[in-house]
């Protein structure tokens, strides 16, 4: 890393200057931490948003079984009935 400062001591308060070539330094470690939290926190929210759409899909296939054993149910009545009125006019 290169020196962060230089202190130049006057006949006043000190004075520091910083380096050019230090605040380039800077900047880029700045922007890559930067870019690298962007990313994590775009993986997370990806993840967010798939765990979501997975979630909906089972809810979705849940209410569609149910449904589908509801029907199934009612038909297996309804033949019930039917079979038992039959059985009385045959009778």
């Amino acid at each position: 890393m290169p020196s962060s400062t230089t202190v130049v001591i006057t006949n006043g308060p000190y004075h520091i200057l910083t380096s050019v070539q230090h605040d380039q330094y800077v900047r880029s470690q700045v922007f890559s931490i930067f870019n690298e939290n962007s990313e994590r926190i775009m993986q997370h929210f990806e993840a967010r948003i798939t765990q979501s759409q997975v979630y909906e899909e089972y809810a979705r296939l849940k209410e569609e079984l149910e449904n589908s054993r509801t029907e199934e149910a009612v038909t297996f009545e309804r033949a019930k009935v039917l079979k038992e009125r039959l059985e009385e006019q045959t009778e």
